[in-house]
């Protein structure tokens, strides 16, 4: 039991019920999909990934989920799966300007004369299902998709006009490996790819951006999140964001708390309604500018680690719009 006068760790409970229904329907629906979304301690997938695995022991494994495509920042490493790419660069928010980006706000753009991709099931039972996600233009080039390495399907990215598509591959057994290969001078660009199971049970995914605030959806391109909402029907989203904002000295609390409140709806809205639980920023500490990164000295030294000092206000102000927007924190 908590002390008294403490917050609960869990507000709005209540906000969950649709998922916990989604879990006891789990039978006659068959699979139930949580997305997270959030910032680096997203992206590491430590949390969601024990999530992930706690959720899977419980109620059944249905496989890894969508990913971005490729290995999009340093030391990626996604549990139940390997990646392998050569002849890649990952495109971001404003580089270029109008790049279409959906849930994971980052595109994989082949690089001539050769790109290949890989992405190889570590879990025993594997995938019967594959995916790929890409974007469309006039005269677009193709790339080929084989499994286990079997004879290449060839896939093409040409359309009179440029717009996102999916490529699906379901398959009539267990596979490990699928490798993607682009030849040709003129670039394909990539979102994402998916290894899943045809059979009930849960899929986590974890969508996070090394460095991003919750203003990140706000820069994610509306029709290509609303294309990848579409068809997965999230039972529940994980949104994780904060710790960027609370070291952000100069931040405006008022400000935030409208883009904080507008950026999640607008993600909610897209995935028709699914329930929302905010998990609010994590412990953090640093020491002053200028000062050693071991600082290690007494509470009233300038060069003491201490909490930064929006970080606390930025977790109760997420509790507080939380409450108010109906969505678990």
């Amino acid at each position: 039991m908590l002390p008294a006068g403490e917050p609960q760790r869990l507000s709005s409970p209540q906000a969950l019920a649709p998922f916990f229904a989604a879990l006891d329907a789990r039978n006659s629906r068959q699979q139930v999909r949580i997305l997270q979304i959030g910032d680096s301690h997203t992206a590491n997938d430590s949390f969601s990934g024990r999530l992930r695995e706690r959720f899977q022991q419980k109620f059944g494994a249905a496989g890894r989920g969508w990913l971005p495509a490729g290995i999009p920042f340093k030391y990626y490493r996604p549990a139940l799966v390997s990646i392998s790419e050569s002849g890649w660069r990952h495109l971001r928010p404003g580089d270029p300007a109008g790049l279409t980006l959906g849930l994971d706000a980052v595109a994989a753009q082949s690089q001539p004369p050769d790109a290949t991709m890989a992405i190889e099931s570590t879990e025993a039972a594997g995938f019967d299902r594959f995916g790929v996600e890409f974007l469309t233009r006039p005269n677009g080039p193709a790339f080929t998709v084989a499994v286990d390495g079997g004879a290449p399907i060839r896939v093409s990215t040409a359309v009179a006009s440029g717009t996102i598509k999916r490529f699906d591959m379901p398959l009539d057994r267990a596979a490990r490996r699928v490798e993607l290969r682009v030849e040709g001078r003129a670039p394909v660009a990539l979102l994402g790819w998916s290894v899943e199971r045809d059979s009930a049970g849960i899929i986590y995914e974890n969508h996070g951006t090394i460095g991003a605030t919750v203003d990140l959806i706000g820069r994610m391109t509306p029709e290509a999140v609303s294309f990848e909402l579409a068809e997965r029907h999230p039972a529940l989203l994980v949104v994780a964001f904060g710790t960027n904002e609370g070291f952000d000295d100069g931040l405006d609390l008022d400000r935030y708390a409208t883009r904080f409140a507008d950026n999640i709806e607008a993600l909610r809205r897209a995935a028709q309604g699914a329930p929302v639980l905010v998990l609010g920023p994590p412990d953090g500490n640093r020491v002053g500018s200028g000062c050693p990164a071991t600082s290690c000295r007494t509470d009233a030294d300038a060069c003491a680690w201490h909490e930064p000092a929006k970080l606390a206000a930025v977790r109760e102000l997420q509790r507080r719009v939380s409450a108010r927007q109906g969505w678990a924190y």
